[in-house]
């Protein structure tokens, strides 16, 4: 198993060192040369690895003994065949005996069948154990594949978005878990979500899940062991229910709980504990910061306050202006004002409904003196305009 997992993983990076890296280092290619053409000095450097060759030779290896081991498998096979074969000869000629001989054989092959059916059970009961094992591995590795493609986007990601943390995280379904559990297991002769009066039979089961969620990977092994001891402890406690059976009790046991899923922080807080205005202002944030199209936002600040707009909104849209045309919508004088709009249009509603529009830049004396009409916080947000440029 252990072979074909490596052979497998090797296969993958190859794959991705032909594919994936050559890929992102066109773009990166294609970002240098727009960054070029804005006249920005700064180069995004390529990603390198310099070990293909040896993670090729690893792959030959593998392969190399991968068949070695086939070649072994199928020249056992043949001598079980020639024995198998034999067995029919030897079968042949007991029959030609006496009918007693013939029931003595009769019970030694049903002897042989129980015991061979037994082996098979121990043999997948351990391929079992080992699945769940390689399961749970694949989960912490696709968590690491994430922190690792976290880690490459963050070394890279724009100023705008230095307060947003993306992390991985393992999620296990408790809820899914407990439900199945419910309805797999006799309620009489197992406590399953516990109570003051009894504890659950898997808080341990939980305690390790917990810790291997956290990040401590120490504990897979374990994980696996107290799978397999409840597996024998509740066995015996299934719901006798004809539409309950031994397979549904392992469906629920063993059945994948486990989720990997990015998470986005703000200021070192979880996505879905900000308020409207800074969910919002993540938002924002996020579309400012990807992509060089021109983008056009609209009703940015009805969830937010000036001094949230003056501390984040603002300065990231005048970061973004760096690298991206921006049209935005706002009533807000600080925005206006502050993230140093260079062209303002003015729109205007008659009192017969007609729409009528004026533009200019914030120095032409028409347009500021309607904006100030129209915009909240307009004559103190345009006072420190003058105040800064000094305009008549």
């Amino acid at each position: 198993m252990n072979l074909i997992d490596i052979q497998t993983l090797l296969k993958e990076c190859i794959r991705f060192l032909e594919t994936d890296i050559i890929t992102f280092n066109k773009k990166i290619t294609l970002i240098n040369s727009l960054l070029e053409k804005l006249d920005v000095a700064e180069k995004m450097p390529e990603l390198l690895y310099k070990n293909k060759a040896d993670i090729e030779r690893l792959s030959e290896e593998a392969n190399a003994k991968n068949k070695a081991v086939v070649g072994e498998i199928e020249k056992l096979q043949t001598e079980i065949n020639e024995y198998e074969e034999s067995i029919r000869d030897h079968t042949r000629l007991l029959e030609k005996k006496r009918e007693v001989a013939v029931q003595i054989h009769k019970l030694k092959t049903e002897v042989k069948e129980i015991n061979d059916y037994r082996d098979q059970i121990n043999d997948l009961t351990g391929k079992r154990k080992e699945s769940f094992l390689a399961r749970v591995h694949t989960t912490v590795s696709i968590k690491k594949k994430y922190k690792e493609i976290i880690e490459v986007f963050s070394a890279h990601k724009a100023k705008v978005l230095s307060d947003l943390d993306f992390v991985a995280q393992i999620n296990f379904d408790r809820d899914s878990f407990l439900k199945a559990a419910v309805d797999i297991l006799d309620n009489r002769k197992v406590v399953v979500e516990g109570s003051e009066e009894a504890s659950s039979v898997f808080n341990n089961l939980f305690g390790i899940i917990k810790a291997l969620t956290e990040g401590d990977e120490g504990r897979i092994r374990e994980l696996v062991m107290e799978v397999h001891k409840l597996d024998s402890e509740l066995k015996p406690k299934i719901k006798t229910s004809s539409a309950i059976s031994v397979s549904d009790f392992y469906n629920f046991l063993y059945a994948n709980y486990f989720e990997v899923s990015p998470i986005v922080r703000y200021k070192k807080i979880n996505l879905k504990w900000l308020s409207l205005g800074q969910k919002a202002t993540v938002l924002i944030k996020i579309y400012l910061a990807q992509g060089d199209l021109p983008i056009i936002i609209d009703s940015h600040d009805d969830h937010l306050d000036n001094e949230f707009i003056m501390e984040e909104l603002v300065n990231a849209i005048r970061e973004a202006k760096g690298h991206r045309q921006i049209i935005l919508v706002s009533n807000n004088g600080n925005v206006v004002i502050n993230s140093d709009a260079e062209q303002i249009i003015i729109a205007n509603r008659s009192d017969i409904g007609e729409i009528s529009y004026i533009s200019g830049s914030i120095e032409n004396p028409t347009v500021r003196d309607r904006a100030i009409d129209v915009l909240e916080g307009g004559p103190l947000a345009f006072k420190k305009r003058q105040e800064k440029y000094r305009i008549a």
